[in-house]
């Protein structure tokens, strides 16, 4: 998946359904997968009670000046959409930068593995009863969403896997290149 740091953007959100139209209104260009649990139903999603796991595989091969992107998320589904969680490349670290209340403005940043770019990523992103546990090239980190912020119990989500380039500058070449070579989403009660 590529994304040029100046290219179109998306208008109707990230997470609005086909057809998409493209063009300078969001902050960033993307190409990403979203999970739909009903092809027709874009508010059928999964909460945090059960098991849910993303297993995923990529190589980040370029990126843009601000050197980052995000390759992986568990977005939620609400009047603001924010993202739970979102795995990000950033200048060779992979990360996970996670939203500790519903109503936080700022993520908690847990760095996971250091990463070349054009070497594998492997991860798995796992919700567990609201114990959010990521893993990235076999270092873990766990958080328990539930005991963190109990709102998190009301809300809904899937999840995403892609390239959501962060730069929106830059020369007309600039911008993010990931490759997907594994993904695998798993749900349980």
């Amino acid at each position: 998946m590529r994304a040029l740091a100046r290219g179109p953007t998306l208008v109707g959100g990230r997470d609005s359904v086909p057809p998409r139209h493209f063009l300078d209104i969001d902050d960033y260009q993307l190409g990403e997968l979203r999970e739909m649990l009903d092809p027709d139903d874009e508010t059928v999603n999964w909460t945090g009670y059960g098991t849910h796991i993303l297993e995923g595989q990529c190589k980040v091969t370029q990126i843009p000046s601000t050197r980052r992107t995000f390759i992986a998320q568990i977005h939620g589904f609400n009047e603001t959409a924010d993202p739970l969680l979102k795995l990000r490349y950033d200048n060779r670290v992979v990360e996970a930068l996670v939203r500790e209340t519903v109503a936080a403005t700022n993520d908690t940043c847990f760095p996971l593995a250091t990463v070349d770019l054009g070497d594998v990523i492997a991860y798995q992103i796992k919700m567990t009863d609201g114990l959010l546990s990521v893993t990235v090239n076999g270092t873990s980190q766990s958080v328990n969403m539930f005991q963190l912020d109990p709102a998190w119990t009301n809300r809904t989500f899937y999840f995403k896997a892609g390239n959501y380039c962060q730069d929106n500058a830059g020369t007309p070449d600039e911008g993010a290149v990931v490759s997907f070579y594994h993904l695998n989403v798993n749900h349980s009660p």
